[in-house]
């Protein structure tokens, strides 16, 4: 009952009874601008940015995945997959995909391009569709690929993109 009183009351009532400014405004439901600030800077450090190693990181993976070596590009196309499991480093890979886009030629290997097709989908699955389908031409070679895997993998990836909300710009 009487943090119903306190709800009902405004900050300026609360201040003259004696109540200090932050429990005022706690009873009130509003959080102080310190709060706010340090809540707006978590979440702007946590979506937004990549740190250096990170940033370092996926350039040797990008550096790895055009070597000439058919298990470097395989490691390389595996980690940059597990790397798109998490939603802020999907999006720092979703900035440029011209890396991952050329793994996907004629001439690569099976693994290549199903690691390099799953890391595509989880970064689609992320929510960022759009920078996978204005891609989608590199994608259609793989469907007249050998490998029936390879096949199957761009169908779903077709398919990820269409319920994503990409249906228009894989049709074109």
């Amino acid at each position: 009952r009487a943090c119903h009183e306190l709800h009902r009351w405004g900050v300026p009532q609360l201040m003259s009874l004696g109540v200090g400014p932050t429990a005022a405004l706690e009873a009130v439901g509003t959080p102080s601008r310190w709060l706010r600030a340090r809540q707006k800077m978590k979440y702007t450090a946590k979506e937004e940015f990549t740190t250096p190693a990170e940033e370092k990181q996926i350039n040797s993976l990008y550096t790895d995945l055009c070597s000439r070596d058919d298990e470097v590009r395989e490691k390389a196309a595996e980690s940059l997959a597990s790397l798109c499991k998490g939603d802020r480093l999907a999006k720092a890979l979703a900035k440029n995909l011209t890396p991952m886009l050329h793994g996907l030629k004629a001439g690569e290997s099976g693994p290549v391009k199903l690691a390099i097709l799953g890391a595509l989908r989880s970064i689609t699955e992320k929510g960022h569709a759009i920078p996978v389908a204005t891609h989608a031409y590199a994608l259609l070679p793989c469907l007249k690929d050998e490998n029936v895997l390879v096949q199957r993998k761009v169908s779903a990836l077709y398919r990820v993109l269409a319920e994503e909300g990409a249906a228009a710009m894989v049709a074109r």
